[in-house]
């Protein structure tokens, strides 16, 4: 990331960093489309943020084998920088 900041500057970075952002969350809900699991998900995440919010965040709760899979942010990444300079948004 620092090296895409170095490259190209500080708003471009930050709008690869927004579109990289929105990959991710994107990415995410496709895998748990996939999965089926919106409901235990959605639970998941809406335990959490009652913890975050009246228990001070600890963190969440990664013991399910389903919350393990993680989103290639790198990927995410190199998706907002083809975007910037492919596409010509610069």
């Amino acid at each position: 990331m620092a090296g895409i900041g170095a490259w190209l500057g500080l708003y471009p970075f930050i709008f690869i960093l927004f579109v990289a952002c929105i990959a991710g969350v994107i990415w995410a809900a496709v895998d748990i489309t996939i999965a089926g699991e919106w409901k235990d998900k959605s639970k998941n995440i809406k335990n959490s943020l009652k913890r975050f919010y009246y228990l001070n965040f600890k963190g969440l709760d990664v013991s399910k084998k389903s919350l393990t899979k993680a989103v290639p942010f790198g990927t995410c990444l190199a998706i907002g920088t083809v975007l910037f300079i492919g596409v010509g948004l610069n």
